[in-house]
């Protein structure tokens, strides 16, 4: 299996990417316009959204591609897939809702009851999208996908314009309305795109069982793992307050780019990963995601070497001075892109349905991320807020390096394949150019 012969689906995944990085100089609008404590509420909304639907994506929406191979399954899974995605999400929101009291007081911030009244709705609106994308990244229809979350994007970024020249954006209210109706518009897409999958059976081969087998581990693993990736902002509340925490979301905002780019690898390997397994390849595998992985470390410590030499202080910068101390929140946490890139591995695992070898691994990384921000926080030092992120990815990309390495016989020297192969394009290209001077020189002159 060649990349060439993915070039279509990985040219739309970069233009999907390209969508979240273009959408991340709106978000600098917004929070250049916001005070530290309004985009510290609006990023809490935003952060539980996203965790409770990276938790059902592992509990319930990977069944779609995990169990989905063959078509004749394809109507129960999908049926089966909706009742936990609704349950879980739901259930999660609505238990948010009913604790929103005592979640005030621990975060000492009464307004979080309404963070926590509107995020069922925000939920609800939600959940088209989320299944509709799971059944295009199944088919691998990353065009479909893309114009998904064009309309997520590209609506919040018209309603952000039309009401910075309204001069009405001022606070968490106007960020609230903003992401609703982004949501509902990228939802309704979602349903118009994925219209011809939508097929649901309650009979069918698999069984209940091998999804709740496959999918509960997975839960658990997805809420310990994002416990670091999308809830550190309320591991710091506690401690440092909203204002602390909207200054540091500010600065996770900026790294949320190399995150970003992660998953897309990790979307577009998983079903790649499931069909070579399926197909018995595994020696396609390697050759496939020691590519990707490669290609990504060389991306990332390119990226991160720019942003160190001053890259970082001219974004910032366009934050204006309340944002000042997020340049060094942010460079500190660059060191943990560096490992982003093996995040990738995980995949692997998955398709050889070892779940549970994942969820240890994910259980010992997110104790030891949490274990930092619980020590930095007791220490009040605002300067080592983003150790927490460092630790918790050190340790889950090298235990996935061991984890990998001992199915599959993975080699470490193949994660840098990219330089060589680079270097050697490179040489090759400049033999072909001196191969048309010398025969061009060699052409009778007919003048």
């Amino acid at each position: 299996m060649k990349f060439s012969e993915h070039l279509s689906k990985l040219s739309w995944t970069a233009f999907d990417k390209m969508i979240f990085i273009i959408y991340g100089g709106v978000t600098l609008m917004q929070i250049s316009r916001l005070a530290p404590e309004e985009w510290g509420l609006a990023s809490q909304l935003i952060t539980l959204q996203t965790w409770i639907f990276i938790v059902c994506d592992g509990s319930a929406l990977q069944s779609i591609i995990q169990f989905g191979v063959k078509e004749e399954d394809r109507g129960r899974v999908n049926f089966i897939t909706l009742i936990f995605l609704l349950c879980i999400s739901m259930g999660l929101s609505g238990l948010i809702m009913l604790l929103q009291q005592p979640l005030s007081e621990v975060f000492h911030e009464p307004r979080f009851a309404d963070v926590a009244s509107t995020l069922p709705a925000f939920v609800l609106l939600t959940l088209p999208r989320a299944f509709g994308l799971k059944l295009m990244m199944r088919e691998l229809r990353m065009r479909d996908v893309f114009f998904v979350d064009l309309a997520w994007f590209g609506s919040m970024a018209a309603m952000t314009v039309w009401m910075l020249r309204q001069g009405s954006f001022h606070d968490y209210a106007d960020m609230k309305l903003i992401s609703l109706w982004g949501m509902g518009c990228s939802s309704l897409v979602a349903i118009m795109l994925s219209f011809d999958m939508l097929e649901f059976r309650r009979q069918g081969s698999i069984r209940l069982a091998q999804i709740l087998a496959f999918g509960l581990p997975q839960a658990l693993m997805m809420a310990l793992n994002n416990s670091i990736r999308q809830l550190d902002v309320f591991l710091i509340q506690p401690f440092f307050g909203t204002a602390t925490a909207g200054v540091y979301n500010s600065a996770k905002m900026l790294y949320r780019i190399f995150e970003t780019v992660t998953d897309a690898g990790i979307a577009l390997m998983y079903p790649t990963a499931v069909k070579l397994l399926a197909a018995d390849k595994r020696d396609q595998i390697i050759i496939v995601f020691s590519k990707a992985i490669s290609l990504l470390v060389m991306m990332t410590v390119l990226s991160v070497a720019v942003l160190w030499a001053g890259g970082t202080t001219l974004i910032v910068g366009f934050l204006g001075p309340k944002y000042v101390a997020a340049a060094a929140q942010f460079n500190t946490m660059l060191v943990a892109a560096l490992f982003l890139p093996l995040f990738i591995l995980q995949s692997v695992d998955l398709a050889f349905h070892k779940v549970w070898k994942l969820l240890g691994i994910v259980s010992a990384s997110a104790v030891v991320g949490v274990g930092t921000f619980l020590i930095t926080g007791s220490m009040h030092s605002e300067r080592f807020i983003s150790l927490g992120i460092i630790t918790y990815s050190l340790s889950f990309a090298l235990l996935l390096i061991i984890s990998v390495r001992a199915d599959l016989h993975f080699p470490i020297s193949k994660l840098f394949r990219t330089i060589p192969d680079a270097i050697e394009a490179v040489q090759g290209f400049r033999a072909r150019v001196s191969g048309t001077a010398a025969g061009n020189e060699q052409l009778p002159n007919n003048g």
